[in-house]
């Protein structure tokens, strides 16, 4: 993250807002909310999204099973993750971007991380 902390102040009043300091603040924000509350509870389902295509690769390939994935955590993880979807697409249905009247590096976190 620093990396892009200094590509954003390198050219200020794009990737960080307008430039200001409360733009600024409002965006590593979301960087941070991004990598870890949305991170951590998306990951929870891709586990076991992710857990489900390798056991069916082991099986067709003739590899040993890997070790059991918990179906209800995953389950969890999924509501979890649709009501967190829900809840950030309420916060920010009146508005084009996270921050400001641009895209920002906010924008790109929360979508990069959305993909992952």
């Amino acid at each position: 993250m620093p990396a892009i902390d200094y590509l954003a102040k390198f050219e200020p009043g794009h990737l960080l807002g307008d430039g200001s300091l409360e733009q600024g603040v409002e965006d590593m924000s979301w960087v941070n909310w991004a990598n870890q509350e949305m991170l951590m509870i998306m990951s929870k389902w891709c586990e076991f999204l992710f857990w489900t295509s390798l056991s069916r690769f082991c099986r067709s390939s003739g590899l040993a099973r890997p070790a059991p994935c918990d179906k209800a955590a995953a389950e969890a993880g999924k509501a979890a993750t649709l009501a967190l979807l829900d809840e950030s697409e309420a916060a920010i249905k009146d508005s084009k971007f996270l921050v400001g009247e641009s895209f920002t590096i906010a924008d790109i976190f929360v979508i990069s991380r959305g993909l992952e």
